[in-house]
């Protein structure tokens, strides 16, 4: 079983997966992270055991099987209840698996900074904007699965809007794939009404390195060289594409506390005004750039970091 994502049949596959989820025991006090790629796979039993469990994972993911809807709603009284901060980052009802996001100190620092530098930009515009964060999305009519980004935004206006324009997913235990099914979702489950993903793949302190995909979608049929993933989302004929990569990587030995000790390429990172706010820009209006000097502030904040 690959606990990395439900496959479309209803199950979850992969031999590597099913070794990895073998090995994961489900008492909340000896559980711990498989790897950085293989995020632990634990059966429900009750809320106050998954809570404890939570508090005893390493890493910033959970997968939790035996989630029934019924279950699902109790999970989701007793987190408001208790004021946990843990996010429920999607719920399959048809596998019955609910996937976890736990806020670490890296996990919410890289994408709530993006956040924030996104947000600073449009303020500065004079814009109106909605910062969703951790809010819950599902299709109004014959929804089935739900979702929670890490970071959200939409105008705010006239429109009757029910999903955002910008997600931003990050993580570090769970593969760069698993991230990007992630994004696949976005843009299907909203009917396209998301225009723009951004996937932060952290490989701290290991590999001293981030990576920032930015996605978009286009029609099938318009190719670039870039990575276009097959169509989803019914006849809309729309695909997603990797519209930009940036590296961000520490030179050996250099020290991890001082921006200028990271290397970022193919940034500065650009999101589209017409994405964001589905119109042309007006006068004093413009596409929002994350500088590769803010880029390089927050991976010298995460790297002088002890705590994932």
């Amino acid at each position: 079983m690959d606990p990395n994502t439900p496959s479309r049949s209803g199950s979850v596959a992969s031999q590597a997966g099913s070794q990895a989820a073998m090995s994961v025991v489900t008492d909340p006090t000896t559980i711990s992270s498989i790897g950085s790629e293989k995020p632990p796979l634990v059966k429900f039993q009750t809320a106050q055991i998954l809570a404890q469990t939570i508090d005893a994972t390493e890493g910033d993911v959970l997968y939790v099987q035996d989630v029934t809807p019924q279950v699902y709603d109790i999970l989701d009284k007793y987190r408001e209840s208790q004021g946990r901060k843990f996010r429920f980052k999607r719920f399959y009802p048809q596998q019955s698996l609910l996937i976890i996001t736990i806020p670490t100190e890296y996990h919410e620092y890289m994408h709530r900074r993006l956040d924030h530098l996104i947000t600073r930009q449009i303020d500065d515009m004079g814009l109106d904007w909605y910062q969703g964060g951790g809010a819950t999305y599902k299709k109004r009519h014959g929804g089935i699965s739900s979702g929670e980004g890490d970071s959200t935004g939409r105008p705010v206006g006239p429109e009757n809007r029910d999903w955002p324009t910008l997600v931003i997913e990050a993580g570090y235990s769970q593969s760069l794939e698993a991230l990007r099914r992630e994004m696949q979702w976005w843009f299907s489950e909203s009917n396209h009404q998301v225009k723009i993903v951004l996937l932060v793949k952290m490989y701290l302190p290991s590999r001293r390195e981030i990576i920032i995909e930015k996605w978009r979608e286009r029609l099938a049929g318009r190719h670039s060289g870039t990575m276009t993933l097959r169509a989803i989302g019914g006849d809309s004929g729309l695909r997603p594409y990797l519209d930009q990569t940036i590296n961000i990587a520490r030179a050996p030995d250099a020290n991890p506390v001082l921006p200028e000790s990271y290397r970022v390429t193919r940034g500065a990172l650009r999101l589209e005004f017409a994405d964001l706010f589905d119109r042309q820009p007006r006068e004093g209006e413009g596409d929002v750039i994350i500088q590769v000097q803010d880029l390089r502030r927050i991976a010298a904040i995460l790297g002088n970091s002890r705590h994932h």
